[in-house]
């Protein structure tokens, strides 16, 4: 292993709840800085964190819908073209 192709040997219902952590994390965090930006009356930065709370919660949705599996089994994976798995799904209608 080099550290450039990590060697990631975890099972996908564990990658997908350590990652659903993460977001739900992040998710918390801009709320919070959201209500500072309130506070201090700062529209730009609740534009900002607004915008990384709902990227955040659409990834998650993602994620626990599983759309994203292919994503997560290929972690790691340097050879891995996420376009590719896009361009599958577009074309049975699921993207």
């Amino acid at each position: 292993m080099n550290s450039s192709t990590p060697d990631i040997d975890i099972d996908l219902k564990t990658r997908k709840a350590v990652v659903a952590a993460w977001l739900e994390q992040n998710i918390r965090y801009a709320r919070s800085h959201v209500r500072k930006a309130v506070a201090a009356k700062d529209g730009d930065k609740v534009r900002d964190w607004e915008t990384w709370r709902s990227f955040s919660e659409h990834a998650l949705g993602e994620l626990e819908g599983g759309a994203l599996d292919m994503w997560m089994l290929q972690l790691g994976n340097p050879d891995f073209d996420p376009t590719s798995v896009d361009e599958v799904a577009s074309s049975f209608g699921d993207a």
